[in-house]
């Protein structure tokens, strides 16, 4: 059986993240319109600035992809799960959970919260 590595989450999550970052930079009307909520005014460029927050996660995401463990990459995983966490919670409030995609989102960052929990437990007396 294959062992779950770290390294295939990053590098699976990272895409995702160029991806989701990359389209709500480009175009964060239409994005907003989709997730059900308004992007008019000085929102666009919270939105915007959200979308580098995640296009940034990204890259630290690929760059650790290959790095052996350290206290650093614990230190990543850590901010990685409260990042997640706070996704989750931001989705929850914001956004209209009426909408499947809204949800497809916090269901996929509550499992990257316990994926990146999973690695953190798992190598956290090494």
């Amino acid at each position: 059986m294959a062992e779950f590595k770290l390294k295939y989450v990053l590098i699976f999550n990272s895409i995702i993240a160029f991806a989701n970052g990359l389209g709500i930079l480009i175009v964060p009307a239409i994005i907003g319109q989709q997730m059900g909520f308004s992007v008019a005014g000085d929102e666009t460029t919270m939105i915007r600035f959200f979308a580098t927050v995640i296009f940034g996660m990204g890259i630290l995401m690929l760059g650790i992809r290959n790095e052996p463990h350290s206290y650093m990459r614990q230190v990543i995983l850590l901010v990685l799960i409260w990042d997640f966490t706070v996704m989750a919670i931001i989705f929850v409030v914001l956004c209209d959970l009426t909408n499947f995609i809204v949800w497809f989102n916090i269901i996929l960052n509550i499992i990257l919260v316990i994926v990146y929990g999973y690695f953190f437990i798992k190598n956290r007396g090494k």
